[in-house]
């Protein structure tokens, strides 16, 4: 038998199997189009960076800056942005897998060198992947905190001795680039303190010339960490990004992305379904808390125990306890932090080297077959209760997919180029998230209201949340006043009006200024809408407006801006490419009869539903109307009846006719009841109808079904 397919080997090939198809799931996960929102952000401080160097005089994207964005990741903001304008988006995809394989790679080799057993090897590696999974897939600065420390590892700590000159002066030097390319930068000195802190205890109670050795090592990390730890401060902020790392995120409690990645993991309480951690993350970094202090213990009674040899000495470095130590510790402030269980998955290798039965792998031996099974069985668990449902949830269905550059429709982008293509300028409100694309493409020109930078004005930061829920923050105070009182010129809302089916918190802001006196509709299909404020300070947007759409022969009117009806009726085709109708509107309207056959029906429901969630409720009111005459059961239809009578503020003939809706099995049908309910006791809450939702997941997705998705722009 060949030496490769050797029974000896055969549990170390299932786990290498086992590993390299769970990486190799990542990887495709990591390359595809473009996914991480702050990524815009970095692209776009870079540019700034590489124009005016990393002392920028004030925010080149948001109104509401306090004062220029906070350097700490500008080194890594030029290399995205250089690399981008070199490659183009394709590039910072290929970028972004290679700084990953990189990552695992450097992982797996610590792992292995750590443990000598591939067996072990294979299964962290696996484990490591599970954890930082979530981490990996966004292209962000924190991809080069996470090399970083394992090259830290490497330099001081993998080889057990006291480190040499170079490697301090390696060391050193990696602190200092660290300090310019992302905030992680203050884990370096930490986990040099950690290990020192280990190494000072192991000298303390050490005896003989394992005593002294351990005195050397600490004396040079001691130098180490004291000189790291000065590197870090050079950089253009000094030691500001010391402070903004330790409270980042708790100035932004109540914004979905920033809790995403602050919440802290509970030891004691399951994960939520849909956010991070996965239930696999979750049961695997609970794992390490119950196995590392048990391993450490069994492996400090077993060198203390007298053999045949006389004392053992233990195999466990006592630099990395202290630091698997701190890495266990710290998930418990934030969800980001999972990715540090590579720390002690690194002690538990090495402590599996005082186990026969795994350091002596052998097919007979139930403990190789087990460590084996353990690979395949993570594997399949990544899939089924692991990252892999949360972060393949958006991978593209074809590989025409695939191969864009990023999700153009993931933002607004019809409409966010039009403000471009237009030439508007002002201030711009918008999804939080979505807030670095729109400076990307719109600054300096338009400057939007918040962005995931966190440099934004408490106040401005305070408003987000009650202009997301359609009212007003101050007693007395309605939307647009609020909007007013900051400035605000444009308004892009988004999403279709759908029930939200995961734990983030999501808004449906389309609707939010519609028919609201002094804004005016400049834009609108069926994923958002753009408001312009009709006011003295615009003039020049609307006049701006008006020259565009008569560049692209499309109706508009100065007085009530976009009328939907009206573009699709004279320009279908624009409508269509713009995302307004499906590419079978005509089709569709020519079949859709309210009181002929089941297909005939289908269509006139698919048409109330659209022109719904165009604001055409008129029309969308009269074709339900008639459907209930020859359908009175359909449920669905009178949901949607109900709302819209609502949104256009008939609330006694909503309540008159809500009442089959509150007894449905559907939730959303019975939310649209309740809201009719209220709306007849005069018990409406501020902005309820306007945040009110109309269709199931699923029936928004057969929604958008036909509707043109935008193309990437480079």
């Amino acid at each position: 038998m060949p030496p490769l397919l050797h029974a000896d080997r055969l549990p170390g090939w299932i786990a290498v199997g086992a590993t390299t198809v769970l990486l190799g799931l990542l990887l495709v996960a990591t390359g595809q189009p473009i996914l991480s929102d702050d990524i815009w952000l970095h692209l776009s401080l870079g540019r700034a960076y590489a124009a005016e160097g990393p002392w920028l005089s004030a925010d080149p994207l948001l109104a509401a800056a306090p004062g220029p964005p906070l350097p700490s990741a500008w080194l890594t903001d030029v290399i995205f942005y250089l690399g981008q304008w070199l490659t183009g988006f394709q590039g910072l995809r290929i970028l972004h897998v290679g700084l990953v394989a990189a990552l695992l790679l450097l992982a797996g080799s610590a792992l292995k060198r750590a443990s000598g057993s591939l067996l072990v090897a294979s299964l962290a590696t696996s484990a490591f992947a599970v954890l930082a999974a979530y981490r990996v897939v966004q292209i962000r600065p924190h991809l080069f905190t996470m090399l970083a420390v394992l090259i830290l590892y490497r330099l001081l700590f993998e080889h057990r001795r006291p480190p040499s000159r170079s490697q301090i002066a390696g060391a050193i030097a990696l602190c200092l680039v660290w300090a310019n390319l992302h905030a992680g930068f203050v884990l370096g000195p930490l986990f040099i303190g950690a290990g020192l802190g280990g190494t000072l205890l192991a000298a303390f109670f050490g005896r003989g010339e394992a005593r002294q050795e351990a005195s050397q090592r600490a004396t040079r990390l001691g130098v180490a960490f004291v000189l790291a730890g000065l590197a870090t401060a050079i950089n253009p902020s000094g030691f500001d990004p010391h402070i903004a790392y330790w409270v980042a995120g708790s100035d932004t409690p109540d914004l979905g992305r920033v809790a995403d990645e602050w919440t802290r993991v509970h030891l004691f309480e399951m994960p939520v379904a849909g956010l991070p951690p996965s239930l696999l993350s979750w049961g695997i970094n609970g794992s390490l808390w119950i196995l590392t202090p048990i391993a450490c213990l069994a492996t400090w009674v077993r060198a203390r125990r007298p053999g045949r040899d006389g004392w053992q000495e233990p195999l466990v470095d006592p630099a990395l306890i202290v630091m698997a130590a701190a890495a266990l510790c710290a998930p418990l402030f934030g969800v980001r932090f999972l990715w540090l269980g590579i720390l002690p998955l690194l002690l538990l290798a090495q402590i599996s080297r005082t186990i026969p039965a795994i350091s002596e792998p052998s097919p007979r031996r139930a403990p190789s077959w087990g460590l084996a099974m353990a690979s395949v069985a993570l594997a399949f668990a990544f899939l089924r209760i692991g990252p892999w449902p949360m972060i393949s949830s958006i991978l593209p269905q074809s590989l025409a997919g695939y191969g864009a550059p990023y999700p153009a429709a993931k933002y607004s982008s019809q409409a966010v180029w039009l403000l471009r293509d237009a030439e508007l300028e002002g201030t711009l409100f918008g999804k939080y998230s979505a807030g670095g694309f729109f400076g990307y493409w719109l600054a300096p020109e338009i400057r939007t209201f918040v962005n995931g930078s966190l440099n934004v004005d408490p106040a401005a930061m305070a408003a987000n949340r009650p202009i997301l829920e359609a009212r007003g923050e101050r007693p007395g105070e309605s939307l647009s006043d609020l909007l007013d009182r900051h400035g605000i010129d444009l308004f892009l809302g988004a999403r279709l009006p759908t029930a939200e089916s995961s734990g983030r918190p999501l808004y449906y802001t389309t609707a939010h200024l519609e028919r609201t006196p002094g804004w005016i509709p400049i834009f609108r299909n069926l994923s958002g809408a753009i408001y312009l404020r009709n006011n003295p300070r615009n003039q020049e947007n609307l006049q701006r407006i008006a020259r565009y759409y008569r560049r692209q022969a499309v109706p508009f009117n100065s007085e009530r801006g976009f009328e939907v009806d009206r573009v699709i009726a004279s320009r279908p085709d624009w409508a269509i490419r713009q995302g307004v109708v499906p590419t079978f509107f005509t089709n569709l309207m020519a079949l859709a009869r309210p009181g002929g056959s089941e297909e005939e029906r289908q269509a006139a429901r698919f048409a109330a539903s659209l022109y719904a969630i165009l604001g055409l409720y008129e029309r969308s009111i009269g074709i339900d109307q008639q459907l209930l005459e020859a359908e009175p059961d359909n449920l669905v239809t009178l949901r949607r009846l109900v709302w819209s009578l609502l949104r256009t503020g008939q609330y006694p003939e909503a309540a008159a006719l809500a009442g089959a809706l509150a007894e449905s099995p559907d939730p959303v049908s019975r939310t649209v009841a309740r809201a009719a309910e209220a709306a007849a006791q005069d018990d409406l809450a501020e902005g309820q109808t306007r945040l009110l939702p109309l269709l199931t997941e699923a029936e928004g997705w057969q929604l958008s079904q036909g509707i043109v998705l935008p193309a990437a722009r480079h």
